[in-house]
């Protein structure tokens, strides 16, 4: 383990934690609340960024064992996007908070447990895409939890605008 690596692992904890239990907060109405930039529910949104953890963990996993590109495309990822969505699209807020909190840790524990070499072994996420290293794949963990939530807070606060932040900062 580094120092590096058990920093990246607390971030991704606070900001998963945190999301976890605001989602758990919404209504019915805020949970079926559409969020433009994906054209999904927020329900549909909040699944996606579990299994994004869940994909971004795997990526990482792949970069230790085999850096070679692997045979996703741009357009591959945004199709297998589109089809989970319609699959998810009647989950469940139950179901899917214990989906963030369960792929959130392990996504920790895995980032956790990485040493400096393991964080600077590069590799290609797929075709067409620039080569990364672990370290940054473990930062996008809160990347990509933070650009979806904008996107839900954008389309609650549409939704309410006379509420305010209808989610907390993190």
């Amino acid at each position: 383990m580094s120092e590096r690596a058990e920093q990246l692992a607390e971030r991704f904890q606070a900001v998963i934690a945190a999301f976890a239990l605001e989602i758990e907060a919404l209504s019915d109405a805020e949970w079926r609340t559409i969020c433009p930039a994906e054209g999904w529910s927020v329900g549909v949104v909040a699944r996606h960024i579990a299994i994004g953890s869940e994909t971004i963990t795997r990526h990482i996993h792949e970069f230790l064992a085999d850096p070679s590109p692997k045979p996703d495309t741009v357009e591959t990822i945004h199709q297998r996007n589109a089809s989970d969505a319609a699959r998810l699209a009647d989950c469940t807020k139950a179901e899917t908070v214990a989906h963030l909190r369960a792929s959130g840790v392990a996504a920790v524990e895995l980032v956790r447990g990485l040493t400096d070499a393991q964080l600077g072994r590069r590799g290609l996420l797929a075709a067409g895409f620039p080569e990364r290293d672990v370290a940054w794949l473990a930062g996008f963990l809160v990347r990509h939890l933070d650009e979806h939530r904008a996107s839900i807070h954008a389309a609650l606060a549409r939704e309410r605008p006379d509420a305010g932040n209808l989610l907390t900062n993190s």
